[in-house]
């Protein structure tokens, strides 16, 4: 899994745009796909809003 680090401290204001959704290893089954450890992974949208800038959206653009 790509993990890419992200200075938050720059960033202004975080919001979750939707609720997180568990990201599916096969969509068939509806197994849940699961990190390293095995945990379960999930995806969300976020806003971003740096000073009077317009809002941004990150997501995990392989979901889309």
């Amino acid at each position: 899994m790509q993990s890419i680090p992200v200075d938050t401290t720059r960033l202004g204001v975080l919001r979750c745009a939707i609720a997180p959704e568990a990201k599916l290893s096969n969509p068939e089954t509806q197994e849940v796909k699961k990190d390293r450890d095995g945990n379960p992974v999930y995806t969300v949208a976020v806003t971003v809003r740096q000073d009077r800038r317009r809002i941004s959206v990150i997501r995990d653009r392989r979901d889309w």
